[in-house]
């Protein structure tokens, strides 16, 4: 991906943002409002009466979609007569039996597994001529202690009332409900272990039973050698133990599945700053990369003519294209992942058409699949999260390109009296150069999402450093040590798959190890700061962009952009 000198956003990306503040402006209009405000600041090219008339037909178009689709959080859909009858969770009359298609199975942290069922309906009575209505919306169902796992397709029963789905009493987190209404789910339920006498019938879909297969053939080769339980069991029953914590590690990267670690294993992960390491992301679509680039490699060795027909980058994208589709299949689509894999593809067709486009342009391209299909998903957490850390990035390199030049692709030619750099040396140089620059990403993310952080989570993250560690770790060892394990065990290889498996392992036992050293110690924990308000997060937005023109921009009216950018920031920060 180049990475050329900061370029200003064209029209249309700039008609996207206009967009998605309208989509923002139907569950928050002030911040909503000072986006569009904003944009019209920072843009000069939306003055004009054309432009400006455009601008607001985007954002009340984009208001309209988001007022309409967040129409049943106003008006909460109306419950059907076999529902209306038995109103509270805290009735004496016993719950009814209700039966669902589950339609995404996921895995929680403790075994809990969370289940969103479509066309919930009574269990059908026998010799019953008409079904009852379905619930209108989806009903997701939070299961702890589960004794069974159902599939995506299957039909799943048990006796629980469902009640709408609201969060607590916080007119800041009124986000959580626009999640769930984003995936079409106004219901839940929730049950612990057999209570409610849950039944399983169906065989559930083709890819869903695939996929489970796969799952369980890793759990098999990662149980203990000695282990005569379950695998599902055997990973589940050791839950406290550091060994089995770093072992359910890489199904949490492979599949998704965090039900087999612990709380407290999430907790130092996440005031580490490495709970992004585990959520499915672009950055393990690297494997991707990997097998693309292994791939044409090797193609080259036995056919070097491809060269002549296209670049060894356009080979490396389209190569890849299969291994992340796959691996979207395989971790079940979540919105990070889908988003890497969108920037992937539209990198790859503009490749294919000859065209040079920076991060930034395959970010808001992939933005624009994604929130046209479905507008809501602007607030969920983690696509914000992952648009966010990619947004940073692009916006850092240019000026750490600067700053922090690197050598040319065909190396610097040596000076005239200096003495040649030996191969080892100029590898060391190289690795060390690359960890800087993790280091200096790191911390560019965590200052410019400091307010966001704080906003969503409370406490900031002071052990980013460890990125500079775990990251290289994780896209290098574990996770394709994790698939090369997977890979020979589907077929039945267990010897071969243990072997790979156990050397994955490595990196993450160490991890967990460092982790429990620095809690026992007192130093994990980063102090509670106060939630800041919500000027923070757009006057520091409003900063990094101007650092941003000012280190990486070119063009002529990039500093004048900049200080505008600065008088916004310091005018929001005062307030």
């Amino acid at each position: 991906m180049r990475v050329p000198p900061l370029q200003p956003l064209l029209v249309r990306q700039v008609c996207l943002l206009f967009w998605c503040a309208g989509v923002l402006a139907a569950l928050h209009p002030v911040e909503g409002l000072c986006a569009v405000l904003f944009l019209l600041l920072a843009d000069s090219r939306f003055r004009t009466l054309r432009r400006f008339l455009l601008a607001a037909a985007l954002c009340a178009a984009g208001f309209a979609m988001g007022w309409w689709r967040l129409g049943p959080l106003r008006s909460p859909p109306p419950e059907p007569p076999w529902l209306a009858a038995e109103h509270g969770e805290t009735t004496e009359k016993p719950a009814p039996r209700i039966c669902g298609v589950a339609r995404h199975v996921q895995g929680l942290p403790d075994g809990r597994l969370r289940i969103l069922l479509e066309a919930v309906r009574p269990e059908p009575l026998p010799g019953a001529r008409h079904a009852d209505a379905p619930l209108p919306g989806d009903c997701v169902w939070t299961w702890e202690e589960p004794g069974f796992r159902p599939l995506a397709g299957q039909t799943v029963c048990v006796s629980r009332r469902p009640v709408p789905v609201r969060g607590f009493a916080n007119t800041r987190e009124q986000a959580q409900e626009a999640r769930w209404a984003a995936r079409g789910v106004f219901w839940r339920i929730w049950s612990r272990g057999w209570s409610g006498g849950p039944s399983l019938s169906g065989e559930g879909r083709p890819d869903a039973r695939l996929r489970e297969s796969l799952r369980r053939d890793l759990l098999r080769v990662l149980r203990p050698p000695d282990s005569a339980a379950a695998p599902e069991a055997s990973l589940g029953a050791a839950r406290g133990d550091a060994a089995s914590q770093a072992r359910a590690i890489l199904p949490a990267l492979l599949f998704g599945d965090r039900s087999f670690l612990a709380s407290d294993t999430l907790e130092r992960f996440a005031a580490a700053s490495l709970a992004h390491s585990l959520a499915l992301s672009g950055q393990h679509l690297a494997l991707a990369g990997l097998a693309g680039l292994f791939s044409v490699l090797l193609l080259a060795r036995l056919r070097p003519g491809i060269y002549l027909f296209r670049a060894r980058a356009v080979w490396v994208a389209l190569a890849s294209l299969p291994p992340a589709l796959f691996y979207l299949w395989l971790g079940d689509a979540p919105a990070s992942l889908l988003r890497a894999a969108c920037m992937l593809g539209v990198m790859t067709l503009w490749l294919l058409r000859g065209r040079t486009a920076t991060g930034l342009d395959a970010l808001l391209a992939a933005l624009a699949c994604i929130v046209l299909i479905s507008p809501l998903s602007l607030f969920d957490l983690s696509l914000q999260l992952s648009v966010l850390c990619v947004a940073v990035i692009c916006l850092c390199l240019p000026g750490m390109r600067r700053l922090w030049p690197m050598p040319p692709a065909g190396g610097a030619p040596p000076a005239r009296r200096a003495p040649p750099e030996r191969p080892v040396a100029a590898r060391g140089r190289a690795c060390l150069q690359g960890l800087g620059r993790i280091f200096v990403i790191s911390l560019c993310i965590q200052v410019c999402l400091l307010p966001f952080l704080l906003a969503r989570f409370g406490t900031p993250g002071v052990w980013f450093p460890l990125n500079v560690l775990w990251l290289p770790a994780v896209d290098l060892l574990v996770l394709p040590g994790a698939a090369l394990g997977l890979a020979c065990a589907a077929p039945g290889l267990d010897a071969a798959a243990r072997a790979v498996l156990e050397l994955a392992v490595l990196p993450c036992e160490a991890l967990l190890a460092l982790l429990a050293t620095l809690q026992h110690h007192g130093l994990l924990d980063g102090p509670a700061l106060l939630r800041p308000h919500w000027t923070a997060l757009p006057a520091f937005a409003a900063l990094g962009i101007a650092l941003a023109l000012l280190g990486g921009g070119t063009w002529p009216g990039a500093k004048l952009r900049a200080r505008r950018w600065i008088a916004a920031g310091l005018l929001l920060l005062c307030a």
